[in-house]
């Protein structure tokens, strides 16, 4: 083999080491930022979550209840019929009907 060939060859494979050296630092860095991606997402996702189970449910609940509270009474207030007894009071001092 002439020596310009052989230097030509030996140069092509350290280039080509080179390049795959590179190519598996490349595969390496996107594996890495994949995982740190998927951790990034987990938390945007999951820091809501977490928010509202830990911090904002008990407040929630209790305004929930407080609304059913608030329902249940004015129903109450709409089916409130007015006593026999305090009928009677308002007919005996002609209050009313």
């Amino acid at each position: 083999m002439p020596p310009e060939t052989a230097r030509k060859l030996e140069e092509i494979y350290q280039l080509t080491k080179e390049n795959n050296h590179m190519l598996h630092k490349m595969r390496r860095a996107a594996f890495w930022h994949g995982v740190w991606r998927s951790i990034w997402f987990l938390v945007i996702i999951g820091a809501p979550i977490a928010i509202y189970y830990y911090l904002l449910q008990p407040y929630v609940e209790q305004m929930l209840l407080m609304y059913g509270q608030i329902q249940s009474d004015a129903q109450e207030v709409q089916n409130f019929s007015i006593s026999d007894q305090f009928q009677e009071f308002l007919k005996k001092y002609g209050i009313g009907n």
